[in-house]
């Protein structure tokens, strides 16, 4: 008796699943915010934006007014690129900071964006539309003026 539960159970569960599946295909998912808002956001700011450096490890893309200089890349929620990121900004003036969340963090706060991205990709599978999970690394130069990033700017960056 168990066996013929189990062999009618069985295709159940992945009609289920394969449903699930396919219901999720059918729904657009809409675009993930790229760099485009942190790039509106430092051209509002007076920063001419440069293209993207694509022969480094991490892309960066970088804005300047004068001396001010601003690089900014969107990392891994897992934090694969923290060390890259890290070893690139290294020996310069620059200050190091990640937006997420609204917030600004002196390091990836790499659990808690490794949890987020685990948990929208989930709500996804199920069918339901969320965004790709944005985390960005910046890099100011000392040059750039304190106000450059106001109290709305850590919101603005992390969209």
């Amino acid at each position: 008796m168990r066996l013929m539960t189990a062999s009618i159970a069985f295709p159940m569960l992945l009609a289920a699943s394969l449903g699930g599946k396919g219901l999720s295909l059918k729904q657009t998912n809409s675009p993930p915010p790229g760099d485009d808002g942190v790039i509106s956001y430092l051209e509002e700011r007076g920063l001419t934006v440069h293209s993207t450096d694509a022969h480094s490890a991490t892309i960066w893309t970088s804005a300047t007014s004068g001396a001010c200089q601003v690089r900014f890349t969107t990392v891994a929620p897992e934090g694969w690129s923290q060390t890259i990121v890290a070893e690139q900004t290294k020996g310069t003036d620059d200050h190091l900071t990640y937006a997420y969340d609204g917030r600004f963090y002196a390091q990836q706060p790499v659990l808690r964006t490794r949890f987020e991205n685990y948990r929208r990709r989930v709500v996804r599978y199920f069918g339901f539309v969320e965004p790709d999970l944005q985390i960005r690394a910046i890099a100011v130069s000392s040059a750039c003026p304190p106000k450059l990033f106001g109290p709305d700017a850590a919101q603005r960056l992390s969209r």
